[in-house]
C-alpha cells in the first residue's frame, strides 16, 4: 500500500505540477480581466454596493461571482495575478481532497488521496480548453468557484447527516454555501435546484426518512435561483446572446448534444479504465460503513447522473439560441459528472457487495497481471494521447523535442514549460505592457509576444487582435483609450 501511495503521489505530481508551474507565467489578456482590474477604465460606480446594483440591473444576475470579481481592482496587480492562480490551484486540490474524504468517510486519507489522483487526472485529461478553464480569471471565479462552493455545501450537509460536529451549524453552513454556489453561475443554479429536488424526493418517497431539511433546502435553492433568473440584467444579456428556441429544436439539440458528450467521454476509454483501476480503493472489505444514508442507494446517483447532462445542455442551448456551447462550460459540467460518477461507484459497491467479489478476484494471478497491464496502458494514454512529430517544422528539424506534438493536455503543459514557451511569453508580455507607460496617444500600438502558448493564451479573448482593448491602457496611463497589436498573430502553440 505504501509503495502504491508513493507511485500515485509521483503520478499526480507529473499530472498536476506543470499546471501549478504554468500559473507563474499567466498574464491578464483582456476579456474580462483588465475590465475588472480597472473597473472598466473607471466607468463602473466607485462604491462596491453600487457596482452590484449596476451589474444586477444591467448585465446579469450572478450575485456571488460578480460580488467577488468586483473586488479585483482592490488587490489585483500584474505581480499578484500569477500568485492568485498558484494559490487557487492549491485550494482546488485541498477542497477536492476534503470532499472525497467526506463522501468516503470510512476510507483513510491515503485512499482518499488515490481517489483524488484519479479525479484530478481525468479532469485535466478531458479538459476541452485548458486556458478557458484553468487560467482565464473570470472563468475560474465563475465556474470553478461555483463547483468548489457546491462541494463545500455538500461537505457540510454530509457532516450534518453523519452527526459530526454541531448538527445545526453544519446545516447552516450547508445552506450558506448552497446559496453562494447558485449565485456563481447559471449552471450551478440548475445543479443546486436539481440536487436538492432529487435528494428531497429520495428522502421523502423512497427512503422514508426525515425530509424537512431537504424540503427547506429545495425551497431555498428555488428562491436563490429566482434571484438569478429575475435579474433585469438577464433580459439584456439574453437579447445580446440571441437566446431562445422553439420546443422541437430545443429537444433535438439538447439530446443530440448530450449524446455527443457522453459518446466523447466514454469512447475515449479513460473514464472506464480509471473506474476499473479504482476498484481496489473503492471496494475494500470492512470499509463500507458510511454514515450518510444517501450512499446506500445507487438510484439517487444514477438519476442525477442521467439528468445533469441533458438539463445542462438544454439550459445552454436555450440561452444561446443553439449557437454554441463554450469549452469552459463543458469542462464545468464534466467535473460535476466525475463526482456523481464516483458516488455511483461507491453506492453500487454497497448494493452488490463488491468488497467480497473484489477480494476474491484480487487473489487471482491473472487478474493481478491484467490490472497491472491496464494501469500501464492508462498511464501511457494519459501522457501519450495523440503523440506525433511535426514534420512541417523545418526550422527546428534538429531540435527533436520542439517537433513533438500531442493531444494530451498534460504532455502539452510539460512541453510548454520545457521548450521555454511559457517563460518567453511571460517576459515579452510584461515588457510590451511596460511600454504603455511611455505612450500618451489615444491609441497605443505594441508588438504581440513572439510566442503565444495555447495553454496560456486565447486570441478570441484578446481584444488587441481586433479594434483594440479599451481597458488595458487605463492601468498604465488613464489617457490611453485603446491598445492594439501592430501585427496580428495567431494562437501559437
Amino acid at each position: 500500500m505504501k509503495l502504491g501511495l508513493i507511485l500515485a503521489a509521483f503520478f499526480l505530481a507529473l499530472v498536476w505540477i506543470p499546471f501549478l508551474w504554468l500559473s507563474w507565467y499567466n498574464v491578464p489578456i483582456g476579456m474580462h480581466e483588465w475590465d475588472w482590474m480597472t473597473n472598466e477604465a473607471g466607468q463602473l460606480p466607485h462604491s462596491w454596493w453600487d457596482q452590484q446594483h449596476y451589474i444586477y440591473t444591467g448585465v446579469m444576475g450572478r450575485y456571488t461571482s460578480n460580488a467577488l470579481l468586483s473586488l479585483t481592482s482592490f488587490w489585483c496587480t500584474l505581480q499578484a495575478f500569477p500568485v492568485f492562480f498558484f494559490c487557487w490551484h492549491l485550494v482546488w486540490i485541498l477542497i477536492l481532497l476534503i470532499a472525497i474524504k467526506s463522501i468516503a468517510s470510512a476510507y483513510s486519507w491515503q485512499k482518499c488521496f488515490l481517489l483524488l489522483m484519479g479525479i484530478q487526472t481525468l479532469y485535466i485529461f478531458y479538459l476541452e480548453d485548458v486556458y478557458d478553464s484553468l487560467f482565464r480569471y473570470v472563468g475560474v471565479l465563475t465556474y470553478q468557484l461555483g463547483f468548489l462552493l457546491m462541494l463545500l455545501s455538500g461537505i457540510f450537509f454530509i457532516r450534518a447527516e453523519s452527526n459530526k460536529g454541531i448538527r445545526i451549524l453544519n446545516f447552516i453552513l450547508g445552506f450558506l454555501f448552497l446559496g453562494l454556489s447558485i449565485g456563481a453561475n447559471e449552471m450551478n443554479m440548475l445543479y443546486g435546484v436539481l440536487g436538492t429536488c432529487v435528494i428531497w424526493i429520495f428522502k421523502r418517497f423512497i427512503s422514508g426518512s426525515n425530509s424537512k431539511v431537504y424540503c427547506a433546502a429545495l425551497l431555498y435553492s428555488i428562491f436563490c435561483a429566482l434571484i438569478v433568473i429575475l435579474a433585469p440584467g438577464n433580459t439584456v444579456r439574453l437579447q445580446s446572446e440571441h437566446g431562445g428556441m422553439n420546443v422541437l429544436n430545443l429537444l433535438i439539440t439538447t439530446f443530440g448534444s448530450s449524446a455527443y458528450l457522453w459518446f466523447d467521454w466514454l469512447s475515449n476509454g479513460m473514464l472506464i479504465w480509471v473506474s476499473l483501476l479504482a476498484i481496489p480503493v473503492l471496494w475494500m472489505k470492512g470499509e463500507m460503513n458510511f454514515g450518510f444514508s444517501l450512499f446506500n442507494d445507487y438510484r439517487l446517483w444514477l438519476i442525477l447522473l442521467l439528468l445533469i447532462v441533458p438539463l445542462s445542455m438544454g439550459l445552454l442551448m436555450y440561452s444561446t439560441g443553439g449557437d454554441t456551447f463554450p469549452e469552459r462550460i463543458i469542462d464545468h459540467l464534466f467535473i460535476h459528472v466525475l463526482f456523481l460518477w464516483l458516488g455511483l461507484l461507491i453506492s453500487l459497491s454497497r448494493k452488490f457487495h463488491l468488497p467480497e467479489v473484489a477480494s476474491q478476484l484480487g487473489k487471482n494471478k491473472i487478474v493481478q497481471f491484467g490490472f497491472f497491464i491496464l494501469l500501464l496502458v492508462t498511464s501511457l494514454h494519459v501522457f501519450g494521447d495523440g503523440i506525433s512529430v511535426d514534420r512541417s517544422d523545418k526550422s527546428n528539424h534538429r531540435k527533436y523535442l520542439s517537433l513533438i506534438q500531442s493531444n494530451s493536455n498534460i504532455t502539452n503543459a510539460w512541453l510548454t514549460l520545457w521548450k521555454g514557451d511559457a517563460q518567453t511569453y511571460h517576459q515579452e508580455s510584461l515588457y510590451q505592457l511596460s511600454l504603455l507607460r511611455q505612450c500618451h496617444a489615444d491609441t497605443c500600438y505594441i508588438d504581440a509576444p513572439s510566442i503565444l502558448p495555447k495553454m496560456l493564451y486565447d486570441p478570441l479573448s484578446d481584444r488587441r487582435n481586433r479594434r483594440g482593448d479599451p481597458f488595458i491602457g487605463y492601468y498604465f496611463n488613464p489617457e490611453i483609450k485603446f491598445v492594439k497589436y501592430q501585427t496580428i498573430r495567431g494562437s501559437g502553440n
